[in-house]
């Protein structure tokens, strides 16, 4: 699963966990992710640089 994500981009002020929710939504519209995926947050939190608890 690593590699799925895209790089965030910070143009303008939201909360760490907003960025991190919108580009994990966007991932699954984009079928970044297969149906069925589990998606796990220490995985996907590693990936995107952040913690645990932002993924959550």
């Amino acid at each position: 699963m690593v590699g799925h994500l895209k790089p965030m981009k910070l143009e303008s002020y939201k909360p760490l966990r907003d960025i991190v929710s919108d580009a994990i939504r966007q991932a699954i519209i984009d079928w970044t992710f297969s149906p069925g995926e589990r998606l796990m947050k220490i995985q996907l939190a590693d990936e995107m640089g952040v913690s645990r608890t932002n993924v959550r």
